[in-house]
């Protein structure tokens, strides 16, 4: 359904009163979703993840590279067409309380694609709304509250629930539950698998927890300084990792003082200035595995093993580079 070809996004930033600076915020990234697929897609913050998605939806324009939906280029599209597009693509943002006008009330803010776009109105329009919150697990009740008047879980289902007005055939979450308390945060997950299963909807989920990617994700990619370091199934990812940063990664993530213990691998240093991230692996000033050879040469995204992409030269000497992605490189790694 989407494929993303050599994606860019450059920022121009002034730095002082005469010097200007690019940030290399997304540097040549290829992946595809397939229908119904979720892909989820982890890294640290500054990483690249959510210029990814607003890029993919045109909300940040390209710098250069290609998107396609079901094989049409959304980048050539002129702002007409690109309206029209966007019936089938929508964003679920990280804060609900900033995703909605606290002046709107609830009815009125799920409304609003519907009446922009001219797919309801009167007394079906407000069949249509009070069917969508009620897909979401609200009610009759909250269709005139504000949006101050909801807890946290509530108005980020009041989002959700205006995303799907239009029937969107993607859905773009930016760290869907990253402002909400743990105990709805499981209540919105499942409400998406739910949703995505039901409705057989494919989804980008951005997240920095490798628990909540793979509580939904079917695919997992790990960016790095801009770049995609791995590219696995759930499974063979969380178990079988082969780049140093995503085995470091996994090893962050808590586990029961009962269970069995870990290794934690703690990374040295910071993620690399996307001003001027280092030459050749952008990972290697922090991987413990890091050759003479990765501090020249910036290793490709390559397929090791049955659809398990990897750029690190630790790997790549065994396989074909991924397929979409000629430039895909990797991203500094860690171990």
């Amino acid at each position: 359904m989407i494929q993303v070809k050599d994606l860019r996004k450059y920022f121009n930033v002034q730095i002082g009163i005469l010097r200007k600076e690019v940030v290399r915020a997304v540097d040549g990234i290829s992946f595809h979703i397939e229908r119904g697929e979720v892909l989820g897609l982890v890294g640290e913050s500054g990483s690249g993840k959510t210029t990814v998605g607003k890029c993919i939806l045109r909300l940040e324009e390209p710098t250069s590279g290609e998107v396609f939906f079901n094989d049409i280029s959304i980048s050539g599209l002129d702002e007409k067409r690109l309206r029209e597009m966007r019936r089938n693509m929508q964003m679920v943002f990280q804060d609900p309380s900033s995703s909605l006008d606290p002046r709107m009330k609830v009815r009125d803010a799920v409304a609003e694609p519907l009446r922009i776009h001219k797919q309801a109105k009167g007394k079906e329009l407000e069949e249509r709304v009070l069917s969508l919150l009620q897909s979401v697990g609200l009610g009759h009740e909250h269709l005139n509250r504000h949006p101050h008047m909801l807890s946290g879980g509530q108005r980020q289902r009041v989002v959700i629930a205006r995303t799907l007005a239009l029937n969107p055939k993607l859905l773009v979450l930016d760290e869907p539950t990253s402002a909400l308390d743990v105990s709805v945060q499981a209540q919105i997950l499942n409400l998406l698998r739910d949703l995505q299963k039901r409705l057989d909807i494919s989804m980008l989920l951005i997240s920095h927890d490798l628990s909540i990617i793979r509580h939904l994700g079917d695919r997992i990619a790990v960016m790095y300084s801009g770049k995609i370091v791995e590219l696995a199934d759930e499974e063979r990812l969380f178990d079988n990792a082969m780049h140093p940063y995503t085995q470091a990664l996994l090893s962050a993530i808590p586990t029961p003082e009962f269970g069995p213990k870990k290794e934690r691998i703690v990374l040295r240093g910071e993620i690399p200035n996307p001003i001027n991230p280092p030459h050749g692996c952008r990972f290697h000033p922090r991987c413990p595995h890091a050759m003479q050879r990765c501090a020249k040469e910036e290793p490709k995204l390559t397929n090791i093993d049955n659809e398990h992409y990897v750029a690190c030269f630790l790997h790549s000497e065994k396989s074909q580079a991924y397929p979409n992605s000629p430039l895909c490189s990797i991203t500094t790694s860690a171990a």
